[in-house]
Formats: C-alpha cells, sequence, structure tokens
C-alpha cells in the first residue's frame, strides 16, 4: 500500500440502526461500482475514510482519528481497514485505475432502470423522445443546444421540444460529432472530467473522438482525468449517447463532466476566475473555430427544490414563483448572456439548486449569442412534495 493512502470519493448513507448497536454505520457508496462487494463501516471508521486523504500516512490516520473523536486504535486495525477498503478498489491507485481502464468502453449503467433494454421497446421509445413524427420537426443545422437529463418519462416534453431541432444531425455529409457538457453528481477536485471511453449502449456503442478530448485536455492547469471514476456512474451523458445513437446511428461524442460554480455563486464573482475554467473555455473556443460543424450540448437541469432536496413541502403559490424565477433566469439564455445567467443565482446564493448552472455558463461564454428557448417544463410530484424544473433551447 502507497506510503499516504487516498479513499476515492464515496458517499456515505447512514443505516438503519439495529437494536442494541451503539454506534451507527454507514454503506460507503461508490458511484462506480468497480467492485461488487459492498462495504460497511462505524461512525469511527467513517473517520478514518474522511482522513485518507492523500495528506496522511498510516501513523497520522490513526493519530488523528485519537486527536478527534478520543479513541484508541492501533495501527493495525487503520492498516486492515484501507486493506480492506483497496480490496475492493475504493482507494485511488494503481490498481483501481487497472479495474478503471478494464471498463471500456463505459458500460450502461441506466439501462432498464432509465430506458429500456429491449430493442422492441427501446426503438419506439427513443422515437417519441426524438419527435421523429412531428410535423413541427426540422431539419436545419443546429450548432448548440440545452437539453434535460433528468429521467425520460417526466422529462419527456423537454427532450421532444429540443431534439425536434436537432434532426439536422442526422442529414450531414459527415458523421456528426457532439461535445456533450454534462454533470457530475458525484463530487469532483477538477472543474471538468474527461474521459477517452466509448459508451456502450443497447443499440451499439457510441464512439468517443480521442483526438478531441487530447485537444480539450491540453495545457489545462489540472488533471482532466483525476476524477474520471465519475463518468461511469453519472446519466448525464449515457442519457444522450442512447438518444444521438438513435437519431444518428454514426455519431461520435466527445463526453465532459462539469463541476459545480457553488464558490463563485456564494463569492459573488465570475466563474471564470475559477482555477482551470477559463483554461478549458478557451480549449472549447479552438475547437469550436476548428470545427464549426461540431455541436455542443450542455444536459442539464435547472431548478430541485422540496423534501428531496432538504427544504419543505411545496405549494402551487410556490411553483407559479418558481416559474418566474426560472424564466428571469433562463432570459441570460435567450439573450445568450451568461453573466446575466449566472448573476441571478448569485443574487439568490444558489438557493433553487440548479445542476446545471456550469454547463450553462459554459455553453453561453462559447456561444454568446441569444438562444431559442423551445419548453420550460416543471416535473413535480402528484403531492407536491418536490419539483425539478428543466428546459430545452436551441441556437441555428
Amino acid at each position: 500500500m502507497v506510503q499516504h493512502p487516498a479513499v476515492r470519493q464515496v458517499e456515505p448513507v447512514q443505516l438503519p440502526q439495529e437494536p442494541g448497536e451503539e454506534l451507527p454505520r454507514f454503506l460507503l457508496r461508490d458511484s462506480a461500482n468497480l467492485a461488487t462487494e459492498q462495504v460497511i463501516v462505524t461512525l469511527p471508521g467513517l473517520y478514518m475514510v474522511e482522513l485518507a486523504d492523500g495528506s496522511r500516512s498510516i501513523s497520522d490516520i490513526t493519530q488523528s482519528l485519537h486527536e478527534l473523536t478520543g479513541l484508541s486504535v492501533q495501527e493495525t486495525q487503520t492498516q486492515q481497514l484501507l486493506e480492506c477498503l483497496d480490496q475492493r478498489f475504493l482507494l485511488d491507485n494503481e490498481r483501481a485505475r487497472m479495474r478503471l481502464a478494464e471498463l471500456s468502453p463505459r458500460p450502461m449503467r441506466h439501462a432498464g432502470s432509465g430506458y429500456p433494454t429491449s430493442l422492441v421497446e427501446l426503438e419506439p421509445f427513443l422515437d417519441d423522445l426524438l419527435a421523429v413524427e412531428s410535423k413541427t420537426r426540422t431539419d436545419t443545422a443546429c450548432r448548440a443546444s440545452i437539453l434535460p437529463h433528468i429521467d425520460f418519462f417526466r422529462g419527456r416534453e423537454s427532450y421532444r421540444a429540443g431534439y425536434q431541432h436537432l434532426h439536422g444531425l442526422a442529414q450531414a455529409d459527415q458523421p456528426p460529432t457532439v461535445v456533450i457538457l454534462g454533470i457530475s453528481h458525484a463530487y469532483s477536485r477538477t472543474p471538468f472530467i474527461l474521459t477517452k471511453k466509448s459508451f456502450d449502449t443497447p443499440l451499439g456503442v457510441v464512439q468517443t473522438d480521442t483526438d478531441l478530448v487530447d485537444q480539450l485536455a491540453e495545457n489545462l492547469p489540472f488533471d482532466p482525468y483525476k476524477d474520471e471514476y465519475n463518468h461511469i456512474g453519472e446519466h448525464s451523458v449515457e442519457f444522450h449517447a442512447v438518444l444521438l445513437k438513435r437519431l444518428a446511428p454514426e455519431v461520435r461524442i466527445v463526453p465532459v463532466l462539469c463541476r459545480s460554480f457553488h464558490e463563485a455563486i456564494q463569492g459573488g464573482f465570475d466563474p471564470l476566475q475559477l482555477p482551470g475554467v477559463s483554461n478549458f473555455l478557451q480549449n472549447l473556443t479552438k475547437l469550436r473555430s476548428t470545427r464549426p460543424d461540431i455541436h455542443f450540448m450542455a444536459s442539464v437541469d435547472l431548478a430541485h427544490m422540496g423534501v428531496d432536496f432538504g427544504g419543505p413541502p411545496l405549494s402551487r403559490e410556490f411553483l407559479t414563483d418558481l416559474e418566474r424565477r426560472d424564466l428571469e433566469t433562463l432570459k441570460g439564455v435567450s439573450q445568450g448572456k451568461a453573466c446575466d445567467f449566472f448573476a441571478t443565482h448569485q443574487a439568490d446564493k444558489g438557493e433553487r439548486n440548479y445542476c446545471g448552472t456550469p454547463a450553462i455558463h459554459l455553453l453561453l461564454s462559447l456561444f454568446p449569442e441569444p438562444f431559442e428557448l423551445q419548453r420550460y417544463q416543471q416535473c413535480t410530484d402528484p403531492n407536491l412534495g418536490s419539483t425539478v424544473t428543466v428546459c430545452a433551447a436551441t441556437l441555428r
């Protein structure tokens, strides 16, 4: 084991307490799911996991645990826990990276839950989302788009509203290329995450253009592959890979995951001042200038409000006001003004929990032109417990 072990980003989920248990237990959920075996730790074990961030030795972790909790454990116990995590690929080390490399193409993670796996069911299902039979479908070129990544069932109308303007991708002389700016719902240490993996789908493999990925990775002040693990479980690229494969079977993609711009929202400054963001935008700009045929897509959702997101239950009045606020935010999209779009989030300190803010801001910075808002939609629970708002917008 390395001198300073680092646990990969995992989500601790507290388990129901059993009778007689004194300490809570936590399931360490790995969104990449590199191992099939689950790991459950007690509260002291969870402290050890959080202390193992790559900056401490086994001895340091043991000593820090004592300082934080007053608990005395042997270094051998710390070693045993970390060896257990290593066996399950939960340490960020060469062993886990080798396991990650084996997952090629990137496997389907949401087939069967997010969309049908059977082609008999899948193809008409996707054709409906693509608005294949829509009388308002257009086959003219569309340079950029903003589309949802919520599940296809709740976001159906917004998917249809956007994709009916993307059929020009299938009419091009050459197979189309789409840069997908998705969202990393798992924590990331870098502003953007790249992968060279192609994406498996029930319709066949969607090829990733590795040459273009290399171009985006050039001269960055951060390692864009540092948290490549996040691509394995993330749905914001996968959903559109499936749709695009049905729309244009020879499509090639460039998968990008964006981290939250939370610091810029709370700090009230331009997110281009965040380390590495302007560098990545420069690479995207070069790509756009040399390859005007590329379609750039932001795969995003908007507000997340209500019980499921740590807030109170909703009301009809609240939803009406939320629509007003969202449409005010989307004026920045309609006017092609990234700063105006972002200013509305700074004004309410991110209260509406937009997950799509970084990808939309990046796209508007790349294309400072008016987008046409095709659809705004609130995906609300029947009991008004929670809502997720989404939209579709396009740029010709």
